[in-house]
């Protein structure tokens, strides 16, 4: 998995920090995003992009959803985890390279789920 750039979008400062730095332990390259304008530039700019992982919930009109959905339209078969504390607000559908995450999640957790599904993609 090393060489591998994830997208991890959180507008909570200590989960972004938490993550990025378990994901970056863990041999990943990640591109932080704290709100879903900054997600969805860096989806239409950025070079290479692997697998996102988004809170649902966000500042602003661009949630999850809507990221999730840009990243797929933009890249058909990338992975994205959505995790939210509130499971309803999940309106995307989930295909198989996809997953969803219930808040409170441990890195260890996301980090195995970001495995799996990079495995098989």
């Amino acid at each position: 998995m090393v060489g591998k750039r994830l997208l991890v979008v959180e507008d909570e400062f200590l989960i972004l920090g938490l993550m990025t730095e378990s994901l970056s332990e863990a041999g990943f390259e990640v591109l932080e995003a704290e709100d879903g304008d900054q997600a969805v530039h860096t989806l239409e700019n950025a070079d290479q992009i692997d697998l996102v992982l988004t809170d649902i919930q966000l500042p602003g009109p661009i949630d999850g959803n809507a990221i999730g959905a840009k990243a797929k339209q933009l890249h058909p078969n990338i992975p994205v985890i959505y995790v939210s504390g509130r499971p309803e607000s999940l309106r995307n559908k989930v295909a198989r390279q996809d997953a969803f995450v219930p808040k409170p999640y441990t890195p260890a957790q996301v980090i195995a789920i970001i495995q799996r599904l990079l495995a098989s993609n």
